[in-house]
């Protein structure tokens, strides 16, 4: 993950096994690099290694990306680099990093707390798709929502301070407890949220306050399990399309191998996506379940040892 690192100057361009290794033997460390991946890229190795139905991987949770297995075919020579005729002669399919979080920006809805959000970023527009449908940016949604109902609601209650000025204050685990409170009175949902106010406050939220967060919380992950399934499908259709299959037939099954915080943790997330990757898949005549979402626990870890299990095979 690159958030919060800034390594910008004299890596871009270098070679990082070469950098890294550099730092290794300094440290005399016994070590040797044989592969890099990323963590799109690591899922979709360590689950179709365990499943052969898995063709594509996500990862959701503070940001987002997917991989897909592609024919070599379907992608123009440019893509590949400086490779030997042999390469080409050997290899039918690829694994594709789609950066998926960069798409989106001109064919998803968006409100005025999106652009809101948007215009804020220190990368306006840089990863759509992702300010959209993440852990990080679905929790600054619902503060910005609040906001405004703060200052236009009469009588809503006084929301905590840091809320007010302080931009990604709100975590998305609060909204996580807010929708998986089933208690009367939504006291967990109380519980969670008075540690954000000063221990003097004399703060009243009533069960309709904490209601009204909930809803919000609700609509807010619904929209974003909805966009999260739209860019899924459309990335299936790219797989079948390329393929040659059509997309009624059993060869255009595939499960998507999931990994990150808010598709495995988050309450009712990856099931809301679920039921609209099957209604989507119904409008084109196939059954549910053609796109299947499943965990895959530990895959980065795993995905780098199949890598360099692959790297054994082929030398």
């Amino acid at each position: 993950m690159g958030k919060g690192f800034l390594a910008t100057h004299g890596v871009e361009n270098q070679d990082l096994s070469s950098l890294i290794m550099r730092s290794c033997r300094a440290k005399k460390l016994n070590v040797e690099m044989r592969a890099i991946v990323n963590d799109s890229a690591a899922t979709l190795l360590a689950q179709s290694y365990r499943d052969s139905s898995v063709r594509m991987s996500l990862i959701l949770g503070t940001g987002t990306n997917a991989a897909v297995y592609l024919p070599v075919s379907s992608l123009h020579p440019s893509k590949f680099g400086d490779r030997p005729e042999s390469w080409f002669s050997d290899t039918t399919h690829v694994l594709v990093n789609t950066e998926l979080s960069m798409l989106g920006k001109r064919s998803l809805p968006r409100t005025h707390w999106d652009d809101q959000l948007n215009a804020s970023h220190p990368l306006p527009d840089f990863q759509p798709l992702e300010y959209l449908i993440t852990g990080r940016y679905l929790a600054e949604i619902f503060r910005l929502v609040l906001l405004e109902a703060e200052g236009s609601i009469v009588d809503f209650f006084s929301l905590p301070p840091a809320w007010r000025t302080t931009p990604y204050s709100v975590d998305a685990s609060l909204l996580a407890i807010f929708e998986a409170d089933t208690t009367p009175t939504l006291s967990l949902s109380r519980a969670a949220i008075l540690p954000h106010y000063p221990p003097d406050s004399k703060t009243q939220i009533l069960a309709p306050d904490l209601s009204f967060l909930r809803s919000i919380a609700q609509s807010i992950t619904c929209r974003a399990s909805t966009y999260l399934a739209t860019a899924l499908h459309a990335l299936w259709v790219v797989r079948c399309e390329a393929e040659g299959l059509r997309p009624t037939t059993d060869q255009s099954r595939v499960s998507v191998a999931c990994a990150g915080s808010i598709v495995e943790k988050y309450p009712g997330y990856r099931q809301r996506a679920q039921r609209v990757l099957d209604e989507l898949c119904g409008i084109g005549e196939c059954e549910e379940g053609y796109v299947r979402l499943g965990c895959s626990g530990e895959s980065s870890v795993v995905g780098a040892a199949v890598a360099v299990g692959c790297l054994d095979a082929v030398e």
